[in-house]
């Protein structure tokens, strides 16, 4: 894979959207972690965290080795866009998807961001991210879905 070595601006931006996706990784981790009763929502969970783990991954073969090394332990903090977004929720299966599904948009917004801000993007770059970004997208729109439809089953 092509290592775009000259570009610090490229990596610093690849580095935060490596940071979103640890977030992911974190906030899903905890959502499975205290989730006790419902083996579906621990499958979508797991399905999401190994999601970003690849992303991650596949972002990592366009920075240089020594700064792809710390890569997921990056000392960059997302913007927090869900920051102040709190909603009352009855069901406890409720707060973690509305959690997760604040969390899905924080790191669309990211990808977005990223996407906007540089313009000298080599085009498989480009294309990797758009591709995540809109998994990401999918799956912030089934967590949305799947919220809504818990909700509904609890009125």
């Amino acid at each position: 894979m092509e290592h775009f070595e000259n570009n610090n601006e490229l990596s610093d931006l690849l580095e935060e959207v490596g940071a979103a996706n640890t977030e992911r990784i974190e906030y899903y981790t905890r959502a499975y972690e205290q989730m006790r009763d419902n083996s579906d929502l621990k499958s979508i969970f797991t399905e999401r965290i190994h999601q970003s783990q690849n992303f991650i991954a596949e972002l990592k073969k366009y920075v240089e080795p020594p700064l792809a090394e710390n890569f997921e332990q990056s000392n960059k903090t997302t913007k927090n866009y869900a920051g102040s977004k709190q909603k009352k929720i009855k069901k406890k299966n409720s707060y973690f998807l509305d959690n997760c599904e604040l969390g899905e948009e924080n790191t669309v917004r990211v990808y977005q961001d990223v996407l906007k801000s540089i313009k000298e993007i080599p085009e498989i770059v480009r294309q990797t991210l758009t591709d995540q970004q809109n998994e990401i997208k999918e799956s912030h729109e089934f967590i949305k879905k799947f919220r809504d439809f818990n909700l509904d089953l609890t009125a």
